[in-house]
C-alpha cells in the first residue's frame, strides 16, 4: 500500500505527487527485476510473471465522500 502518511484518505496536492512519484518508482523496480532475473522460477513461479499487474488507488473529500477528482 503506498501511502504518504497514516491517517485520512483525504489527501493534499503534494501527497498526491508523492503518492505517484512512489508508483513511478515501485514500476521501475519491478521492471528491473523482471530483466535481472530473466524468467528464472523461484518457489516454482516464473518470474517474468511475478510482480505488479496494476495499483488500486482511492481518495476522499473532506466530507467522506469519494474524490473522483484526484
Amino acid at each position: 500500500m503506498i501511502r504518504p502518511r497514516v491517517g485520512s484518505f483525504v489527501y493534499l496536492s503534494d501527497e498526491v505527487e508523492t503518492m505517484l512519484a512512489e508508483i513511478w518508482q515501485l514500476r521501475k523496480f519491478v521492471d528491473h527485476q523482471k530483466r535481472v532475473t530473466g524468467g528464472k522460477e523461484f518457489e516454482g513461479k516464473p518470474q517474468r510473471d511475478a510482480g505488479v499487474q496494476g495499483i488500486v488507488a482511492g481518495a476522499l473529500n473532506s466530507d467522506g465522500g469519494v474524490d473522483t477528482v484526484t
